[in-house]
């Protein structure tokens, strides 16, 4: 199989994270009743295995880089939706006090 070169594993990486912010923000629409942090700690799980099986189909080496960008797009979609659906969370405590 052929080594994949700098720029496939590019949008091999931004590919994979655009689908990530997509699926994150469909689970967040259609999956009210489960809790936001439950739904990003599955995906964040996902994204360490999507890593792992690419590493070993592709023979790509599995990045710390790639895991972060997959779960923090995940994490932005779910949390874009939580607000768009519950509007934004009220400012704590602590940050009253400052403003």
């Amino acid at each position: 199989m052929r080594r994949l070169t700098r720029a496939n594993y590019f949008c091999l990486l931004l590919a994979s994270s655009f689908g990530f912010l997509i699926a994150g923000m469909f689970t967040r629409l259609h999956l009210r009743h489960i809790e936001s942090r439950l739904q990003i700690a599955a995906f964040w799980i996902i994204a360490i295995t999507f890593q792992i099986i690419v590493h070993r189909t592709l023979k790509v080496r599995s990045g710390k880089f790639a895991i972060l960008v997959s779960g923090v797009s995940a994490t932005i979609g779910i949390v874009a939706i939580k607000w768009l659906i519950e509007g934004p969370p009220p400012l704590s405590r602590w940050a009253e006090i400052l403003l």
